[in-house]
């Protein structure tokens, strides 16, 4: 079908509650972007909370309609930019005033550039967020079998479709939906464990593992897997296993349990108890920032760095971002078995930026701000190209 971009570009924000969730669209009415291409500001006092966002409506109309259907009218992937999980493997959030119609589906970018290559060619994009290919996840953990599903029997979770062949798997997802979500959101974990990059798994190359289903590009990467599932199993694991509620609310790590996980952004956050899953749930954008923000994961005390290494970007070769900047995808300097993320990349030092994917010699100087295995985030103070 033909691409449609909106008739009205400013997005129109509405104001919150110091303590409120930040609603999805910025707080416009996903109604009226599909059925009239239009961003029109809705009301906290007209909301629907759907796939863990509340979306805001003008009125009572527009909340009926969404109500009535909402995975026609909840934007792709959640309202992440469809651009990016394609090419670079990551969920960057998309912004309303870079919205595109497309088969009767909005399509969220965070700039024009990426709405421009989704216009060039939708097709490649437009099923990103169709999780395992449109078969039933139900039946693969459950039967162990590969059934095609619905269209029309569909669930959304974590921005992604999920097709069944009937109301019984629908309801057997709906009831513990983290259980039959693939590894890694369908990508290969051998791929981002060994060789640093996001690569679409598919159902023909799959494997099943503690109950969860792992999906390969080819039979090598399959392979490597079954000779050592351990070695990758928890690749999507996020704070090391440890419940982001309890780091939050009680400043101290926690250990969660596998019975008691939720998905989000593609990665997995392990809880001690059901309660904190309830709560992560509510809000799961206000957990994750904070993750983000303090650095969770092992700090290390402010310590000079000064190494020689290629470059790569920190956000597409290795899903790590600058923990200053969520949005930012970051340079990495790539140095023996250490991965360094310069925080500021893009801004301080455009030209490395671009050239990031040729892998130029660089030389980095700077203060280390974190440590997580063979990670180390860089407050920077040089980053020259030696050769």
């Amino acid at each position: 079908m033909k691409t449609r971009l909106l008739a009205t570009l400013a997005a129109v924000l509405i104001p919150l509650a110091a303590n409120a969730v930040e609603p999805a669209l910025g707080g416009n009415c996903p109604v009226c972007l599909v059925e009239m291409a239009k961003v029109v500001p809705g009301s906290d006092k007209h909301t629907v909370t759907f796939d863990r966002q509340v979306y805001y409506f003008p009125s009572d109309k527009e909340k009926g309609m969404f109500a009535a259907n909402p995975a026609k009218y909840a934007p792709a992937l959640g309202g992440d930019c469809v651009v990016c999980r394609v090419n670079m493997g990551v969920r960057m959030p998309g912004k309303a005033e870079f919205a595109v119609i497309h088969d009767k589906r909005a399509y969220l970018f965070p700039s024009a550039k990426e709405r421009d290559v989704f216009k060039v060619d939708a097709k490649k994009y437009e099923s990103a967020d169709l999780g395992e290919g449109g078969y039933c996840s139900v039946c693969a953990v459950m039967a162990k079998k590969w059934v095609a599903g619905k269209p029309e029997i569909v669930s959304v979770y974590d921005g992604m479709r999920y097709y069944f062949p009937g109301t019984d798997e629908k309801k057997a997802f709906d009831a513990d939906p983290a259980k039959f979500t693939p590894a890694l959101e369908g990508d290969c974990v051998v791929c981002l464990k060994d060789a640093g990059k996001r690569v679409a798994g598919q159902p023909k190359f799959s494997a099943m593992h503690d109950g969860r289903i792992y999906l390969f590009p080819d039979e090598s990467a399959q392979k490597k897997f079954l000779a050592d599932p351990k070695k990758y199993a928890a690749v999507d694991v996020a704070m090391g296993g440890n419940c982001a509620v309890c780091a939050k609310m009680m400043k101290k790590e926690m250990p969660g349990k596998a019975e008691f996980t939720s998905v989000y952004k593609g990665m997995r956050y392990l809880f001690p108890f059901a309660k904190e899953r309830t709560m992560f749930d509510a809000d799961p954008a206000s957990f994750v920032a904070k993750e983000m923000k303090m650095g969770l994961a092992p700090a290390v005390k402010p310590q000079a760095v000064a190494v020689s290494g290629k470059t790569a970007c920190a956000g597409c070769a290795y899903g790590v971002r600058p923990i200053t900047d969520a949005d930012s995808l970051g340079i990495a300097v790539v140095a023996g078995d250490k991965v360094y993320v310069v925080e500021g990349g893009e801004k301080r030092y455009p030209d490395l930026f671009k050239a990031r994917f040729d892998s130029p010699v660089v030389e980095l100087k700077g203060t280390a701000k974190k440590s997580e295995g063979k990670f180390v985030w860089v407050d920077p103070t040089s980053l020259t190209r030696s050769r």
